[in-house]
């Protein structure tokens, strides 16, 4: 006679990892008031300087610094409670180093990806993620760095006007 597994049995699978998706990386399009802001923000009021070079300078490094900005959006499908958001970015290691590029300014959105739904991780219910983070620093070819491990990226493609609108993006305040 066999023997009835009992109701309450679950059989596990610890090996299964979440998916992740690059949905797409799109470069940021900054405006001319947040270059301005970016400018004074690293460099004062370089404007009012009378060295051109200086002034040159501040502007070639500040077009350079923010054309390295770029929004990634991504799909996570099974995530778990190892999933850290600090974890997301580029290194020249296989580990997020503490000098190393980070998500910046996440927002969580719905599946389909119209809605903005939180700002923080613990608002989001359920196991499968869509999200959208700025990146500084973005290195064209090189993988996203994840929880569940190394991801490529895509090509980079213009943002939509829909994540512009979502995810608009604050420069960071310096200390």
């Amino acid at each position: 006679m066999r023997q009835k597994l009992a109701a309450t049995h679950v059989f596990a699978y610890p090996f299964l990892m979440p998916s992740v998706n690059i949905i797409g990386i799109h470069p940021f399009d900054y405006s001319d008031e947040q270059f301005d802001h970016a400018v004074t923000q690293s460099f004062g009021l370089v404007a009012l300087n009378p060295d051109r070079n200086t002034r040159e300078f501040a502007d070639y490094a500040t077009r350079r610094s923010l054309q390295s900005i770029v929004l990634i959006e991504m799909l996570v499908r099974g995530r778990d409670k190892t999933m850290y958001i600090g974890d997301f970015g580029q290194s020249d290691h296989e580990i997020i180093g503490p000098n190393d590029p980070v998500a910046y300014e996440e927002v969580f959105l719905s599946l389909d990806g119209t809605m903005r739904i939180g700002d923080y991780l613990d608002q989001v219910k359920g196991d499968d993620i869509r999200f959208a983070f700025y990146l500084h620093g973005y290195r064209s070819g090189m993988p996203i760095l994840t929880t569940y491990g190394p991801v490529q990226p895509p090509s980079l493609t213009p943002m939509p006007a829909r994540l512009k609108h979502l995810v608009p993006y604050k420069l960071p305040e310096n200390d």
